[in-house]
Parts: C-alpha cells; sequence; structure tokens
C-alpha cells in the first residue's frame, strides 16, 4: 500500500461517520486527511503526523 492507497482508505472510512458528526466537523476532518497528505507527500513527515494526531483528537474526541 503506498501513501495516497492509504490516505484514501482513511477517506472511506469516514462514512462510519456520516449522521453522528455535524456536516462542518465532516469537512474538518476531510480537509485534515488532504492537508496531512500534502505535508508527508512533501516530505513534511512531521506536520503529516501531527495532522493525523489532531484527526484522531476530532474523529474520536480524544483529549
Amino acid at each position: 500500500m503506498n501513501l495516497a492507497t492509504a490516505f484514501e482508505e482513511l477517506h472511506q472510512g469516514l462514512k462510519y461517520l456520516v449522521g453522528t458528526v455535524a456536516a462542518e466537523k465532516m469537512q474538518a476532518l476531510q480537509r485534515i486527511l488532504d492537508d496531512s497528505l500534502k505535508a508527508y507527500q512533501s516530505g513534511e513527515a512531521i506536520c503529516g503526523a501531527h495532522l493525523l494526531q489532531d484527526f484522531e483528537e476530532l474523529a474520536f474526541d480524544t483529549n
């Protein structure tokens, strides 16, 4: 599995949150995933990882 495929899988998983989160939150989750992928692709692995942590906190309300 390559990076793009892995992030596509993460995007596909968002379907399980439809109907359980507000539209604004869903848009934020999608944006964070997109930004994280872009960071990884541009060689900014630490930024990409931090964005994935932000995604996890928002998706699963972990604080």
